[in-house]
């Protein structure tokens, strides 16, 4: 029986989880969102180094979202600091414009001097998810297959020799040494002549 070859079941395995992986890395960069709305609340990410804010933005029927932004892009626009996220009974006049197409990975951010800023949705953290989830899906394709995450074929299984009948004894089949027996040692004085 031959064994496939490793390059060739990669390849077979990319044909199937390259797409997946790509889907994954769509999803976490909101490629299938979309929202035109107002920014009308921001709250601090409790992290380390508090680079980014939990944005509300609420559309004009009042469906709301809630948006990780970076520092660098939700201050200078006026939104209001909250406590706690919850949607005003009306909309401000001044609130930040903010839109996003559906399959787009980018969205747009009413500018504080007029017009909008382009804000790209793809981060490393969305790369390095879709580059687990394709490694993820290798190991475990290795363990329906082959049985380890490492191996890329079945091995082959060697079986002990099955047992005799019941009732019989089992004959010893390891090598027995060509050599015999020590010669046996002589016992008592030796006779002097």
């Amino acid at each position: 029986m031959n064994s496939p070859s490793p390059i060739r079941a990669l390849l077979f395995y990319a044909v199937i989880g390259t797409p997946i992986a790509v889907l994954v890395f769509l999803a976490a960069t909101q490629f299938f969102a979309a929202w035109d709305g107002y920014a009308v609340g921001m709250l601090p990410l409790r992290s380390e180094d508090n680079d980014a804010y939990r944005v509300l933005v609420v559309e004009e029927d009042g469906t709301e979202y809630l948006f990780r932004w970076p520092k660098e892009i939700a201050e200078g626009l006026g939104i209001p600091l909250t406590t706690v996220l919850a949607p005003p009974p009306r909309i401000p006049e001044d609130s930040p414009h903010t839109r996003k197409s559906r399959f787009t990975l980018h969205y747009l951010v009413q500018a504080p001097g007029g017009g909008h800023r382009i804000v790209p949705t793809t981060s490393p953290h969305a790369l390095a998810l879709a580059a687990l989830v394709w490694v993820i899906g290798l190991f475990a394709r290795n363990m329906i297959v082959a049985g380890s995450p490492l191996a890329w074929a079945p091995q082959p299984t060697t079986l002990p020799a099955p047992l005799p009948p019941a009732g019989q004894v089992a004959q010893n089949r390891a090598a027995r040494s060509k050599k015999g027996p020590p010669p046996p040692r002589m016992r008592g004085k030796k006779k002097r002549r």
